[in-house]
């Protein structure tokens, strides 16, 4: 057993990995990183094309710290690692790249603490080391193990590549040498946007708000070139008088439209420039572009900042406090904010416009995220018109039933439950009801969630989790419609282009609080309220069982495919396979039925499938043997195919070429994910590219519902509105040799819950 673990590697390196102090692994063997964080450590350097060997190796301690954890060690003992670290460090001769890995080395050697904020900066290191040193931090490999943290190998391989390009380059690299606008005179303004517009540059915009209020516009011009135009003073005082005020709105509104803009977060950006009667017409945003690229990755200014740019870390002051937040006094460094987010978009997108084409994107880019910006856009600034006669109504139906519902549970149990308090509702269930406890599969911790509540249903035949899943869904529904949340007799949402890594529309309240997702608004009455405009009909398109459509090409399936070719339901099909009989919709065998379908295509297991139905294990394991003996292919070429691609690069793509690269653990949860990867990527771009026709078309479209659409038309123009339904969702993409096209149920009506079907299109293939 070793007790100081020394330096390995070459003493000569130009990169220093320094960690924080050695484990019981590295006190056996005798150098450092020789345990699991040295295994991931090796494989990380080896995406790098870097080896250990050729490096200079180190920790801040050279001793085990008591019970594995720095944080166990007081300041004076802390003060003398540094100390040893930086005499270690000084007695280094050349250029160095000293790269602390984890919060503790690089506070010894950079002086910054929060390791997610700084890693990936390029930083100077603290004063005591007098060599020809820089700084960049990244992530401990032993943070893999922790907290679903696995996905930082890939920002600690970028920050490694940095380094080494660095190196590479001679030491010879880009640090902004800013030149920056910040509180200008009305003539900087008028003279600076006079020479954007003679020498029509690219720029890229950033704009501040500080709650719905417009607090300043940047625009960069280059990566070190910048304006910050502001409008408020930190009390809240309009910077400007009234006149000149107006007159520097008509100077954005007659130079900004005429330029190539790019920017970050755009959907953001451009709905506030919009109220101000600025349209701009972004070529490229990077936030987009990073979802194209690396779906799996953070995509905020930060993140992206750190892997594209040598910019160091600047979302945070001195005292770890918001710089986006504009103070009494502290102006200055708001608007050198806004100007840095300018130049960091203007860094990063020209970065990624080199990745996007050295990885064959750049199209799918211009495809499905560029040129859906302004039809989103629209449908988050106007929203669905919400029935305002019925509204009080409803409230007080819901209401009622929640009462009734209150009143028989508390009939049921004995005594009064608070249907939202999970500590009642677990003493309920599991202590006075005696009902198997289910546990949470990520936390593992005791639930009584939505999933839990649906299987004890359905397990025991009990009325009260079904009651209790009632009254929630109806004290949502009210709360979802209260007054905060329509705005002008509308409710709106904010839906984005990356947030999900299937390419779905996420749906989120506005950034102001209000509104909802609609994409959580419950069936029954609450879509009931989503009505058209007056003199206007709405109109539903909904791809047929999409999704299990294309699992049956991927698996090339004799038995499913014959079953979709005939022109026959999956789900009721696999329900009398099931249980040997037929069943209508609403029977609950129908929807275990539906339940197997999504869950044997993506590889649910038998527990898994039995928490989520609240039937045995041993039942789960015969519906889903039964399942897959049905549809062998699924497995046999479906399943292996996506596992011989993981196995391989981590790597797949849809038909229209989205591409998703799978950063974490290859375990069963990242399996389930790559199955649903391609089915549900490819209904998505289905729908966006049917949003897109839909929209070169003038309707209005109201609502994403992943697999379908739906939009208003006038009255007296349903025929053309459905044909132009049809035509905007016929779309053929290839599976194989397949060439596959997906059947559309079209329906109509006055409201969102009572739209009626009215039929389907033939399936072709």
């Amino acid at each position: 057993m070793y007790t100081r673990i020394l330096p390995s590697g070459d003493v000569d390196s130009p990169l220093v990995l320094i960690g924080e102090a050695p484990a019981r692994e590295e006190c056996l063997r005798g150098y450092p990183f020789a345990g699991s964080a040295g295994r991931f450590l090796n494989e990380i350097l080896e995406t790098c094309d870097l080896y250990r060997n050729e490096l200079y190796i180190t920790n801040l301690s050279k001793e085990r710290v008591p019970y594995d954890k720095m944080s166990n060690l007081n300041k004076e003992q802390l003060d003398a690692l540094k100390a040893e670290l930086v005499a270690e460090l000084n007695a280094l001769s050349g250029k160095r790249i000293l790269i602390p890995l984890g919060n503790y080395p690089m506070n010894a050697v950079a002086g910054k603490s929060i390791i997610s904020d700084w890693r990936g900066s390029i930083l100077k290191p603290v004063a005591e080391l007098n060599q020809d040193f820089i700084v960049i931090p990244t992530y401990h490999p032993s943070s893999l193990h922790y907290g679903g943290n696995y996905k930082n190998w890939a920002y600690i391989s970028a920050d490694l590549i940095k380094a080494d390009e660095i190196v590479k380059n001679g030491f010879e690299y880009e640090m902004a040498d800013y030149k920056f606008i910040l509180r200008p005179s009305f003539q900087d303004v008028s003279d600076t946007f006079a020479m954007l517009e003679k020498q029509n540059l690219y720029i890229t915009l950033d704009v501040e708000t500080i709650g719905d209020t417009l607090a300043a516009v940047g625009v960069a011009w280059s990566r070190r070139d910048a304006i910050s135009v502001p409008f408020l003073w930190g009390n809240g005082n309009s910077y400007w008088t009234e006149d000149e005020e107006f007159e520097i709105w008509k100077i954005l509104r007659r130079v900004l439209p005429k330029l190539d803009v790019g920017m970050h977060h755009s959907l953001f950006d451009l709905e506030i420039m919009s109220n101000h009667k600025i349209l701009l017409h972004p070529k490229w945003d990077s936030m987009l572009m990073h979802a194209c690229l690396w779906s799996e990755l953070r995509h905020n200014l930060a993140t992206v900042t750190s892997i594209y740019t040598n910019i160091p870390f600047y979302k945070r002051d001195d005292d770890n406090s918001k710089r986006s937040v504009i103070k009494v006094g502290k102006e200055m460094d708001f608007w050198e904010y806004n100007a840095l987010d300018c130049i960091a978009t203007y860094w990063c997108i020209e970065g990624m416009i080199k990745d996007l084409k050295e990885e064959k994107l750049t199209d799918f880019y211009k495809d499905f995220y560029e040129s859906l910006i302004y039809p989103i856009l629209e449908m988050n600034i106007t929203g669905v018109r919400i029935d305002q006669k019925n509204l009080n109504t409803s409230r007080e139906y819901l209401n009622n039933e929640v009462s009734d519902n209150l009143n028989k549970i508390t009939e049921l149990a004995g005594f009064e439950v608070n249907v939202n308090s999970p500590d009642q509702v677990r003493k309920l269930l599991y202590e006075h009801l005696g009902m198997q406890p289910y546990k949470d599969k990520k936390t593992k911790k005791i639930t009584v969630d939505k999933r839990a509540l649906e299987s004890l249903a359905f397990k025991y035949q009990h009325p009260i989790p079904s009651l209790i899943l009632d009254t929630r869904s109806k004290m949502r529904t009210v709360g979802m419609f209260s007054d905060d949340n329509i705005e002008n007799g509308r409710m709106r949402c904010s839906y984005s282009l990356s947030k999900t890594k299937s390419g779905r529309l996420a749906s989120k309240k506005k950034i102001s609080g209000r509104g909802l997702n609609f994409q959580n608004v419950p069936h029954g009455i609450a879509r009931s309220l989503f009505i058209p405009d007056d003199g206007y009909i709405l109109i539903g398109g909904d791809q047929s069982q999409a999704e299990a459509r294309i699992v049956a090409y991927l698996s090339e399936d004799t038995n499913m495919l014959a079953l979709f070719k005939g022109g026959k339901s999956i789900h009721h099909e696999n329900a009398k396979n099931l249980f040997g009989k037929d069943v209508d919709d609403d029977s609950p065998l129908y929807k275990l039925a539906k339940g197997m379908v999504h869950g044997g295509n993506y590889g649910i297991g038998p527990i898994g499938f039995s928490r989520s139905t609240g039937i045995p294990t041993a039942e789960s394991k015969t519906l889903l043997n039964l399942y897959h003996n049905t549809y062998p292919g699924i497995r046999k070429r479906f399943h292996k195919y996506v596992e011989s691609c993981l196995i391989a690069t981590r790597t797949l793509y849809n038909p229209f070429g989205r591409r998703e690269v799978f950063l974490d653990r290859i375990d069963d949860n990242t399996l389930r994910d790559a199955y649903a990867f391609i089915p549900q990527s490819t209904s998505a771009d289905i729908t966006k590219t049917a949003l897109k026709r839909l929209y070169t078309k003038r309707y209005r479209i109201l609502l994403d519902l992943h697999d379908g659409l739906i939009i208003q038309t006038p009255i007296g123009t349903e025929k053309k509105a459905i044909q132009d339904m049809i035509d905007a969702f016929d779309v053929e993409f290839k599976i194989w040799d397949n060439i596959v096209k997906i059947p559309l149920s079209v329906s109509i009506g006055y409201n969102w819950r009572d739209m009626k079907k009215l039929g389907s299109e033939g399936f072709n293939a």
